[in-house]
């Protein structure tokens, strides 16, 4: 029976946070990482795109995979870029909703193909991201989703202009 405090209620729980975050979880993804991460954790050392997008063992914390995302965009890599999505990941952008890796890589390559971009991460959360991508397409501020193995879920393209809206206001796309 729980413990009574001296006014009759329910004394606080003493969470076991450590012994928690011990505890097995079903359904992740095969490569998710063995590690947790803070999204604010620096990556270590420079970004490895390739490593990032390949081998399951690689860093794959939220900062690590925007600024290996970045290297690919800034690389011209349009491969190596949808490499870093999950299998069934999302790209929305003001005319297009793609999900999965091959339409994901198609939309790349027609970025790329306009000429050299930009691209730098400007914002992080926990399992989320946002780069500031320049281009010869435009100007774009990218919101990006991580999934449970580091992957990119979810990459919106947002214009300036859109971004600076409040997420309510967004036009949303219809699923």
């Amino acid at each position: 029976m729980d413990e009574m405090d001296e006014t009759g209620g329910q004394r606080p729980v003493k969470r076991e946070t450590a012994r928690l975050a011990d505890l097995p979880v079903e359904g992740l993804p095969a490569d998710a990482p063995d590690t947790p991460s803070a999204a604010t954790d620096p990556p270590a050392g420079e970004p490895e795109p390739e490593r990032a997008a390949h081998d399951p063992g690689a860093e794959r914390g939220p900062r690590a995979v925007m600024e290996a995302y970045a290297s690919a965009l800034r690389a011209g890599d349009a491969g190596l870029a949808a490499d870093l999505y999950a299998a069934n990941g999302l790209l929305t952008s003001a005319d297009e909703r793609l999900s999965g890796r091959d339409g994901i890589t198609g939309w790349h390559e027609d970025l790329l193909a306009r000429g050299a971009v930009e691209a730098r991460p400007s914002g992080q959360g926990n399992d989320t991201g946002r780069l500031e991508v320049s281009s010869p397409a435009g100007r774009f501020v990218v919101e990006l989703a991580f999934d449970a193995s580091g992957r990119i879920g979810t990459a919106r393209w947002l214009t300036h202009d859109e971004a600076a809206q409040p997420q309510e206001q967004r036009e949303r796309t219809a699923t």
